[in-house]
């Protein structure tokens, strides 16, 4: 399979002693250059990538709900979820809104070069007025069906711009990255963006990262590396998504990045209606989200708090207790991102946890 083919590739050698799902060392320093990176990265989900249709992936994404009568300890993986969750992509009203989010789109010009900087704002001006037309066709929506409000929604408001700078943080002893587009809630014009959670003004946290190359075996290697830093910015976050685009093909890819490796869409063609409408419907889906979890972050942590069950065994109660160090984190895609804390005792109190039926329902999304 050759590269300019747009299906993502597998790399077989793994010459390092890299992080893989099940197991792998877990002290090892992190690489330095951006070359070295992406070969870490490559060598990590070389055997461990998966690509569905857009409607699977628009599943994987989506909010759940359990059935009437279903434990939820009886969801462990997604074909589990498939059997007894409702999933809210199959509500009534997301067809027709998907529908009318497509019929309004704007005609997308792409360049006739292959200069992959020649994309990024076209690729970005694209992606915007998903957002705002599948936001439209919501809102024009009966209230009473299920859509999420405007001002419920995580990323209502989320916007891609051209970044191509490098990011704000990043890991200890890496090199810095500089997305081709960056995407935040709320982005303005000149603001910077950071993989963590910054209080400073004029920054903003980075949702979304998208990139652009000419070959898929880059392209994947590269999304690979933003997800690293994503991981490592939240280490209890359970799955982080990136934007992949070739722009020889003008095919758009959603890659899912989780321990077990990366669940890539297949290939949309943004200059077919087909391709435009997959592209439309995962955005959709995406505006479907209302807390934090729906967009891979832990349910039970804000990397700086953790909420842990009580010793009642109350459903709805738990205890609340502050991360005071990290000792350790293990900075990998594909591993099981062991994390060892110092959690504070004199922290710890009782408090109502309300979303705690969702914990098994928004598990890792691999096979």
């Amino acid at each position: 399979m050759s590269d300019t083919t747009s299906t993502p590739h597998k790399k077989n050698s793994s010459h390092r002693g890299v992080h893989r799902a099940g197991g792998g060392t877990a002290d090892q320093t992190p690489p330095q250059s951006q070359a070295e990176m992406m070969e870490y990265c490559q060598d990590e989900i070389a055997h461990n990538t998966w690509q569905f249709e857009a409607s699977s992936i628009s599943h994987m994404l989506s909010p759940k709900s359990l059935k009437n009568n279903v434990p939820p300890e009886d969801i462990r993986c997604f074909e589990d979820a498939q059997k007894h969750c409702k999933f809210l992509v199959d509500a009534p009203f997301f067809e027709p809104a998907l529908e009318t989010a497509v019929k309004s789109l704007s005609p997308s010009e792409w360049p006739s070069s292959d200069a992959e900087r020649d994309y990024y704002t076209p690729l970005a001006n694209f992606l915007n007025d998903c957002i705002q037309k599948c936001n439209n066709a919501l809102n024009a929506q009966k209230s009473d069906r299920g859509v999420p409000e405007f001002a419920r929604r995580l990323y209502g408001k989320l916007k891609f711009a051209v970044y191509d700078r490098p990011m704000l943080d990043g890991i200890d002893g890496a090199a810095a990255v500089k997305p081709n587009l960056g995407s935040s809630r709320n982005l303005q014009e000149g603001v910077k963006l950071s993989w963590g959670a910054v209080e400073a003004k004029g920054v903003r946290q980075m949702d979304v990262p998208g990139e652009v190359k000419l070959l898929w075996s880059q392209l994947l290697a590269q999304a690979a590396v933003y997800a690293r830093y994503l991981f490592s910015a939240s280490p209890t976050r359970t799955w982080s998504l990136v934007l992949g685009f070739n722009q020889k093909e003008k095919n758009l890819r959603f890659l899912i990045f989780h321990r077990g490796g990366c669940t890539a869409s297949t290939d949309l063609n943004l200059t077919t209606e087909q391709g435009r409408k997959e592209a439309c419907r995962l955005i959709l889906t995406m505006l479907l989200w209302t807390e934090d979890y729906h967009a891979g972050f832990c349910c039970f942590s804000t990397d700086k708090e953790y909420a842990i069950p009580g010793p009642e065994r109350d459903p709805t109660l738990f205890l609340k207790a502050r991360v005071e160090k990290n000792l350790h984190h293990t900075l990998a895609v594909c591993t099981r991102g062991t994390l060892v804390s110092i959690l504070s005792k004199s922290a710890i109190d009782p408090t109502p946890l309300h979303h705690l039926h969702h914990l098994h329902l928004y598990l890792p999304i691999g096979r």
